[in-house]
């Protein structure tokens, strides 16, 4: 007897880093923002593979520009499995102008590799 073995076209979720950016060393404010990422996700049915956290202020591997800069090559490398980026709020980006690249910059790393960058808050009184 012949078996027949059916394949099923499972979709896998998306899978998203997050980028939290705080100005100052407030625990609760990281934690609220590293919270609210995942739920976004969580609540979508994304997998949220990794966080990333930049903290004005630190040196090494929080540094603003370190830890973004992180994220961004870590996009790049598992481009065929990450499809977001997800921040906070536009803070996250342009919080020191010294220590990130521009929103346009970052926006187009991205975008050529076809991954999108969402903003779980906007604000523009934070911009």
């Amino acid at each position: 007897m012949k078996q027949i073995q059916v394949r099923r076209n499972v979709t896998q979720p998306e899978r998203a880093i997050a980028y939290v950016y705080i100005g100052h060393k407030d625990q609760k404010t990281l934690q609220r923002k590293m919270v609210s990422s995942r739920a976004f996700c969580a609540g979508r049915g994304i997998q949220l593979v990794r966080v990333f956290a930049g903290i004005e202020g630190s040196i090494g591997a929080h540094n603003p520009g370190l830890a973004l800069r992180k994220a961004l090559d870590y996009c790049n490398v598992k481009k065929n499995r990450i499809s977001m980026m997800v921040i906070p709020d536009f803070r996250s980006i342009t919080g020191n102008a010294d220590a990130h690249s521009s929103l346009s910059a970052i926006h187009f790393d991205l975008q050529r590799n076809g991954i999108k960058l969402q903003t779980i808050d906007y604000h523009p009184n934070e911009v």
